[in-house]
């Protein structure tokens, strides 16, 4: 086969190239207009189910401070074990992360109760979205290439999980 039936007969390949090189760049786009238009405080929806979900119903919440970053909360018990419960669930939070627990104070009353009181400090966290997107765009990049492209004479086009990689083999 000479050279110039040889690119010729792979220049579907540069259609591919093209199509990628469009749909990622549609894709970056949309992921811009994603991250512009969302705000972190749209996790605390999660944060509050799993607050009534897993937290002691003997801990009492006194404060909380909403951030674009997080949550600061003052939380009262009725004794240390107690409080060690709560910071170990909170621990346990998807939503979360904590990032301080600070201002522990105990207080006996006359009665002998004790009451323990402290402020912990949380960072929210989404879930790392990074092997979704690349999945998601080689999925997209496989449905905008034209079926007669992906099959076209018997050569097998891989889209890897890695948006930067395509590769193309002979073969079925």
């Amino acid at each position: 086969m000479t050279l110039k039936a040889r690119v010729s007969d792979l220049s579907y390949a540069q259609n591919i190239y093209d199509v990628y090189n469009q749909t990622k760049k549609d894709y970056d786009w949309t992921k811009l207009l994603e991250s512009a238009s969302s705000n972190k405080n749209d996790e605390i929806t999660g944060f509050v189910d799993e607050l009534e979900q897993k937290i002691p119903s003997e801990a009492k919440l006194v404060n909380m401070s909403v951030t674009t970053d997080g949550v600061s909360m003052t939380i009262k018990t009725g004794s240390k074990d107690i409080e060690a419960d709560v910071i170990a669930q909170l621990r346990t939070f998807e939503s979360i992360m904590v990032s301080n627990v600070s201002t522990i104070t105990e207080e006996v009353d006359e009665t002998g109760a004790s009451k323990v009181q402290f402020t912990v400090d949380c960072t929210y966290v989404k879930a790392d979205d990074s092997a979704a997107s690349e999945s998601g765009m080689a999925w997209a990049v496989s449905q905008l290439i034209p079926q007669k492209m992906r099959h076209h004479r018997h050569r097998r086009i891989v889209i890897h999980h890695q948006i930067q990689t395509v590769q193309i083999s002979r073969g079925c």
